[in-house]
């Protein structure tokens, strides 16, 4: 081999190892540990303060701040003095998740688990794990004695009963006595719960060493016209070891819904003598006052439950006008005072065309007012109940009958 040659070979050598060591390096640099782009970012500083210097019905928070964010976890150690770390509810460890800047942590003292004078709780982060403590430490007062703070909590109400849970911050060496009552208002979109509707105790007592007492509550709804009610029942005095709480009102609502209910067609429950319909109150006792409505046939269908609201609806109406309402009374009271034991009724009105009758049967109401019953019409015949206060029972009677 000549020198010329050789000279060739050792260049093509060298350009292959070259080629060789190029492909090895660039293996090398795709290896490259990328599993943790954000292994060097700079480590952000934690502080600890706090919006209150002293716990507020036993309730207090801290605040936690890293200086800038981050993309790992900041877990921080606690530490209490001033107070038995069973009477706190603080976590020993506490992590401000990658991405937040700021984390509240709520703070809450056992008062049954501490005894009683002045105390200042400090908490301190002893440990911050992924950031450096510059500011570790919030003190925080709280007076502890033999007083309690009491919030109210129902179950609302289910089929017109409710039960009023009484509970205290803690245990108290006396007994604890509130007075209840039923607040005079109710939120504007609701009705009142009249207060005669509403059975309660007006106290309750929690015993010493015991935390809560129950009472029930019941609400009668019957004869109530439809709508949203709400009986608010609140605590309205405290024995000298109790103070109100956040929560000292129950607010129990009902939504009423009128469902009309018939209790018979039959005819044994009217007679219709003499141009009178009569009501038999000795077989009827569902009612404390009755009212006898006819409507036209045409009207509706008494097996349509909205029409049978809507008729027993205008009767109520026209019942709770106060001239219609003092004619109704005075017929039926003369009637009485005549010795009459079943009480001719029906819509009275006074008619000066026919020498003012009241309690004239043939009457009904349509929409422009009192005209008289057509002859050959066939009529729906509605008895309807009402209470001292005017409210239509849901029960109701009817007969279907030709003029």
């Amino acid at each position: 081999m000549n020198t010329e040659s050789l000279m060739n070979m050792k260049k093509h050598i060298s350009l292959y190892m070259a080629a060789v060591l190029a492909v090895g390096g660039l293996a090398l640099s795709c290896s490259k540990d990328t599993s943790n782009p954000y292994k060097d970012e700079k480590e952000p500083e934690v502080s600890l303060t706090t919006p209150s210097s002293a716990f507020v019905q036993d309730k207090a928070e801290l605040v936690l701040t890293l200086s800038h964010y981050v993309h790992k976890d900041v877990v921080v150690t606690f530490a209490v003095d001033g107070i038995e770390r069973a009477a706190i509810d603080l976590p020993e460890t506490f992590t401000i998740e990658a991405g937040a800047v700021t984390k509240t942590l709520p703070v809450q003292v056992d008062e049954d688990e501490t005894t009683i004078g002045n105390k200042t709780i400090a908490i301190t982060m002893a440990e911050a794990d992924g950031a450096k403590i510059v500011n570790d430490r919030v003190s925080l007062g709280i007076k502890v004695e033999d007083i309690a703070f009491v919030n109210v909590s129902t179950t609302g109400l289910n089929a017109g009963k409710a039960t009023l849970t009484f509970t205290l911050s803690k245990k108290l060496t006396k007994d604890a006595v509130l007075g209840l009552r039923l607040a005079s208002a109710v939120p504007s979109d609701k009705i009142a719960l009249p207060a005669a509707n509403v059975s309660f105790a007006s106290s309750v007592t929690i015993p010493a060493g015991a935390r809560t007492a129950s009472i029930d509550v019941e609400a009668d709804t019957a004869g109530l016209p439809e709508g949203a009610y709400e009986a608010d029942i609140e605590i309205g005095s405290f024995s000298d070891n109790v103070v109100a709480g956040s929560t000292v009102k129950a607010a129990l609502s009902i939504n009423i819904g009128f469902k009309p209910t018939l209790q018979s067609n039959q005819i044994m429950y009217f007679q219709y003598y003499n141009y009178y319909w009569y009501v038999n109150y000795d077989k009827v006792e569902t009612h404390d006052s009755f009212f006898l409505w006819p409507e036209p046939a045409t009207a509706g269908s008494l097996s349509d439950a909205e029409y049978v609201k809507a008729a027993l609806y205008r009767c109520r109406d026209f019942i709770q006008k106060e001239s219609n309402r003092k004619a109704v009374q005075d017929y039926w009271d003369s009637m009485r005072a005549s010795g009459y034991t079943s009480v001719p009724t029906s819509t009275p009105i006074a008619r000066s065309a026919a020498g003012a009758y009241l309690g004239w049967p043939e009457l009904f109401v349509d929409g422009t007012g009192v005209v008289d019953m057509t002859k050959g019409t066939t009529y729906h015949v509605f008895m309807v109940g009402f209470d001292a206060n005017l409210n239509v029972s849901e029960s109701y009677f009817v007969i279907s009958y030709t003029e």
